[in-house]
């Protein structure tokens, strides 16, 4: 039992799940952009999609995938109203719409009369669809270059009524519109396009998904911990069934394997690994020593060591009064189970210290995000 268990936890299972990604625009609207961006990827990086600085670089549908999750895949196809494809049914046909979960159709203007007429199709076919209008960067740059307007929302309020007015007068039913930026997804509504995107998957591939890209967007991050927190009970148990090293001067026996697995997991999720800081300082230019000043907890593992910090947070959970009390609910709820798992005070003594480091590493996951949309600013 033990080590199915252990298999089912640390095989990652939630790879599993298939999700197909369908992007669509016109050559230049920033869809390589965003691709790029929203799978944490810098150019030079394996993967990276070429941007449309010298024209139409998507002559033909390209597939992306996700580097550690490759049954995520990205297709950035031919834009409808181009040389190479015009509309019509060969066109909606070679698409196969019918394989994707959803559909992101991006503009860095008007949605055009291509754009509308493919929406119409798309929404027949009942696949979500979501507007993106992109560059919402250089349109707060060109509107304080031109009249020295600073007013972010307002401007955002502005770009959203017209392009409101501009899909009904499409004849499209009023939709929502998200307005974000390529490159800082901290600007506009790329925190609402997450929130709309993960709301139409099922739940096994929206934890797919969360798992899979950066921690973008102070939302992001927030969706990550929740989908963490779940998790963190199934690994608990874990830990308390295979119970296989005792805690040196206490009656408690938890499989620290399991625990320094789930910990080295929760800095990859929230990019709190060494090599991700690091490689983040020298993209930004920010001071590496000054910012591990600011992440405590990651400074502590980083200095201590994952195992030393686990033994220390478990010690002080099973010195707290509050575990013994939900230990002695725990096995009143659940009798047989309890003699099952090796000790109750272990279950409990885990669930409350992963989520106490879940916790931890989110607010230090909204520290270094803070950190680097300051640094994007200058």
């Amino acid at each position: 039992m033990k080590k199915l268990f252990c298999r089912r936890i640390k095989s990652n299972e939630w790879k599993d799940a298939n999700i197909q990604i369908g992007i669509f625009g016109e050559s230049g609207s920033g869809k390589s952009t965003f691709l790029n961006t929203f799978r944490g990827l810098k150019k030079g990086d394996e993967g990276f999609a070429d941007q449309g600085y010298k024209g139409n670089t998507t002559k033909k549908a390209t597939k992306y995938t996700i580097k550690d999750n490759p049954n995520i895949t990205f297709t950035d196809y031919v834009g409808c109203g181009t040389i190479q494809y015009e509309r019509g049914s060969k066109y909606l046909k070679s698409l196969e719409i019918e394989k994707l979960d959803f559909v992101l159709l991006m503009s860095n203007k008007n949605f055009s009369q291509d754009d509308a007429w493919f929406a119409k199709e798309i929404r027949k076919m009942e696949k979500p669809l979501f507007f993106v209008r992109t560059k919402f960067d250089d349109i707060l740059r060109s509107a304080k270059e031109d009249d020295g307007s600073t007013d972010d929302e307002n401007i955002h309020k502005e770009i959203l009524k017209v392009c409101s007015e501009n899909i009904k007068d499409s004849g499209i039913p009023i939709t929502s519109i998200f307005i974000i930026s390529n490159y800082n997804p901290s600007l506009g509504d790329f925190d609402k396009l997450m929130a709309a995107i993960l709301e139409t998957l099922p739940q096994n591939k929206r934890t797919a998904l969360l798992y899979s890209i950066p921690p973008l967007s102070h939302q992001v991050i927030k969706e990550k911990k929740e989908e963490l927190i779940r998790r963190a009970n199934r690994v608990s148990v874990l830990s308390a069934v295979a119970a296989a090293i005792p805690i040196p001067g206490l009656d408690v026996c938890v499989d620290f394997s399991v625990l320094y697995y789930e910990i080295q997991f929760y800095l990859k999720e929230f990019s709190l690994t060494e090599d991700r800081i690091d490689s983040t300082c020298k993209r930004l230019h920010i001071n590496y020593q000054e910012l591990m000043g600011k992440l405590p907890r990651v400074r502590n593992f980083l200095v201590t060591g994952i195992k030393a910090v686990a033994i220390a947070s478990i010690k002080s959970e099973l010195a707290e009064k509050t575990t013994e009390v939900m230990a002695k609910r725990f096995l009143t709820i659940l009798p047989v189970f309890g003699t099952i798992v090796s000790s109750s005070y272990g279950y409990i003594a885990c669930l409350k210290m992963l989520n106490k480091e879940i916790n931890k590493l989110e607010k230090e996951a909204h520290t270094l995000l803070d950190e680097v949309i300051e640094a994007l600013k200058k």
